[in-house]
């Protein structure tokens, strides 16, 4: 055996070691024994999916054009296989777009720059005494968006599901379909930690792709603790993020592969010091969350040494681009707890948008970062929401998001049945799904709900495309993994 650090040591060790090995740990739980339970008929669904054996998986989506459902069909003991399904044309949907926000409003005004420590080797501009405007940061930060857009080179058939690939791993998660007609499959076994591979197969090969070099293992990215696929100034890429095992001090490793071609990319790691302290290009800071899907480390940066003054300056918030180590931006600490208060929000979140609720407020905010935002502004924000539904109506635990694009996110609520008004009114409401959009970058965002269907009192996992095709996997009841159907709609923006 190699030697790893004590997180991929022990990750072997459990057994994944390779895809073969991969085959044999996912069958530690197997769904309840019997025929799935029928669901009522889906009312007004395009299409409805049904596992003919087995279940189908949590890894699904749609095509870009919303023409193909892709789903993955198991036992979660001997077999795996990625299966298609073909679906009727998306037509045209002008009517689809968000409404148009008032000119003043369409993005958020950055609040007001507050003393802000100047670049290093840099004075301020502007006339003596006038504050200084504000610069565009020297590294733009990545552009907000969804996942890429990627769609099928062939045509798969409408009558009946399509076998794409066969004998796939059994600890399937997740996939993201890549150009060229390849998929990235995420894998992890809830047996063994945290840590997740992903191996990429050909769509036309029906064969895997190996990949080799740094942040590979045997064929596959991985073993690392996260991996994502999204958007950067080159482009969309594959990165992969590895903590340090003995967190929080130890190393930080990133890789990244370019999404269409594969080929590998940037590779950098970061030494968290005995001090807490990692090493930027302008000196030292305490690191405290990631962002925009880890590509950008925020920390409390150790202020610029001014020769003149022979003062340092305070400390500020630096917004360090982890694949160069360069400092992107920064803002003033006004609020040191609250600057912690914010990485502890913001510590699952590395996306650059996403919808918090408080348990004890039942208060619904929209947290947010400004790609666009000027160096010396605050780049972060918090917004309050308005849903459909009084907030505690709502079953807080239910919710999931997806971001489509800069302008639409997507997210997803279940009615709780006793929730307290039904519970003083001395009534149960019915369970209900509900899905619901809204412009992340309005200054005060609309919520609409666009979509309402039975809960049949199971959780679910979701997938929208940003024509408007939704799909949603009905999930087993007291098994965490999979579920019984895919049910396909038509939503309006």
């Amino acid at each position: 055996m190699r030697t790893f650090s004590k997180m991929r040591a022990a990750f072997l060790v459990a057994g994944l070691c390779g895809l073969g090995t991969l085959a044999g740990l996912a069958g530690a739980a197997l769904p309840p024994p019997g025929k799935p339970e029928v669901l009522p008929a889906a009312q007004g669904s395009l299409a409805v999916v049904v596992a003919e054996r087995g279940y189908i998986d949590d890894a699904m989506l749609l095509t870009a054009d919303g023409g193909t459902l892709l789903y993955v069909q198991t036992d979660g003991a001997s077999f795996a296989t990625l299966k298609a399904q073909g679906l009727i044309a998306r037509p045209h949907h002008a009517e689809l777009s968000p409404p148009a926000q008032p000119a003043a409003a369409a993005t958020p005004p950055p609040p007001p720059a507050a003393t802000t420590p100047p670049p290093a080797g840099k004075k301020g501009a502007g006339k003596k005494g006038a504050p200084a405007v504000p610069a565009a940061p020297a590294i733009p930060a990545p552009p907000i968006g969804g996942l890429p857009a990627a769609n099928l080179s062939f045509r798969v058939g409408k009558d009946k599901p399509e076998e794409l690939l066969s004998g796939l791993p059994l600890s399937i998660f997740r996939m993201v379909l890549l150009p060229e007609d390849r998929v990235l499959f995420l894998l992890r076994d809830t047996d063994v930690g945290d840590a997740v591979q992903g191996t990429i197969y050909s769509l036309k090969t029906k064969a895997r792709i190996p990949l080799s070099g740094a942040g590979t293992s045997e064929g596959n990215i991985g073993p690392v603790n996260e991996i994502v696929v999204t958007h950067s100034a080159t482009g969309p890429i594959i990165l992969s993020l590895k903590r340090p095992a003995d967190g929080p001090r130890g190393e930080y490793s990133l890789h990244t592969w370019n999404a269409s071609t594969l080929k590998a990319g940037t590779a950098r790691s970061y030494q968290v010091r005995d001090d807490g302290r990692i090493t930027t290009d302008k000196g030292t800071g305490q690191p405290l969350y990631f962002l925009d899907d880890y590509q950008t480390l925020v920390a409390k940066h150790d202020g610029f040494y001014d020769k003149k003054t022979d003062v340092r300056q305070p400390d500020f918030i630096g917004f360090v681009d982890t694949l160069s180590g360069k400092l992107r931006h920064s803002q003033p600490i006004v609020d040191l707890p609250g600057t912690f208060a914010w990485a502890k929000l913001r510590e699952k979140h590395p996306e650059p948008l996403f919808i918090h609720i408080d348990p004890a407020s039942h208060k619904a905010e929209l947290i947010r970062s400004n790609d666009r935002a000027a160096d010396g502004t605050v780049a972060e924000s918090r917004v309050d929401l308005t849903l459909p539904r009084a907030t505690k109506m709502y079953e807080m635990n239910t919710l999931q998001m997806q971001l489509l694009r800069r302008e639409r996110l997507v997210f997803s609520l279940n009615v709780d049945p006793v929730n307290e008004e039904a519970v003083a009114a001395k009534r149960t409401d019915p369970d209900t799904f509900e899905l619901m959009v809204m412009d992340p970058q309005a200054a005060s965002p609309t919520v609409s709900k666009v979509l309402s269907l039975p809960g049949h009192k199971r959780p679910s996992a979701w997938f929208v495309t940003d024509t408007g095709r939704f799909a949603i996997l009905r999930k087993h009841k007291n098994f965490p993994r999979g579920g019984t159907q895919i049910e396909v709609y038509d939503v309006n923006f």
